[in-house]
């Protein structure tokens, strides 16, 4: 947990919106990894992450659970 220097049972994740269209998918999925990584990593092993996204580019895409899977795996966690 690497960068983090507390952890919570409970964590929110719920950045603004950072792909307005579809075109911006690309950059907004390389942040919504990143934030959701560190969020990830500040949870106490047995809590809950609850992770948004107002973006529907990112969900109509199919990119939001994959792009979670890729954050707990570099967070050295499991979905």
């Amino acid at each position: 947990r690497e960068g983090v220097a507390e952890s919570f049972d409970v964590v929110v994740c719920d950045p603004p919106k950072l792909a307005p269209s579809v075109k911006d998918l690309r950059r907004a999925g390389r942040k919504y990894r990143q934030i959701n990584s560190l969020a990830m990593s500040a949870v106490r092993p047995g809590g809950l992450l609850l992770s948004c996204t107002c973006s529907a580019a990112m969900t109509q895409s199919g990119g939001f659970l994959p792009m979670l899977h890729e954050a707990a795996t570099a967070a050295g966690r499991s979905l």
